[in-house]
């Protein structure tokens, strides 16, 4: 779906999901439990490794995360993704935007 392509580095991933998403990586990182940081963490690992490719050890890296956070994460949004349409509107909306800048 994307037309960004994982080759480019998760450095500038990162910085495009940050500007699309309004999620900074600092408080994904954070030791906060949020619903809002939850949601930012299922957001960012679905679509680093899910549609750009990312290793999740290499999620788990740049958040200062265990592996199994991320898989667990990962999973939950690809349940959400599948069974919940705003859900997956919204991954689709980040995605385009990713992609386009």
């Amino acid at each position: 779906m994307c037309t960004w392509y994982p080759s480019s580095s998760l450095s500038d991933f990162v910085a495009r999901f940050q500007s699309a998403s309004g999620h900074q990586l600092d408080d994904l990182a954070s030791r906060s439990r949020t619903e809002r940081h939850i949601r930012g963490r299922i957001e960012f690992s679905l679509l680093a490794v899910s549609r750009y490719g990312f290793r999740a050890c290499d999620i788990a890296a740049i958040l200062y995360k265990g592996r199994n956070s991320v898989t667990r994460w990962l999973n939950r949004g690809l349940c959400d993704e599948r069974d919940d349409p705003v859900f997956s509107e919204q991954i689709n909306r980040l995605d385009a935007e990713i992609s386009a800048k």
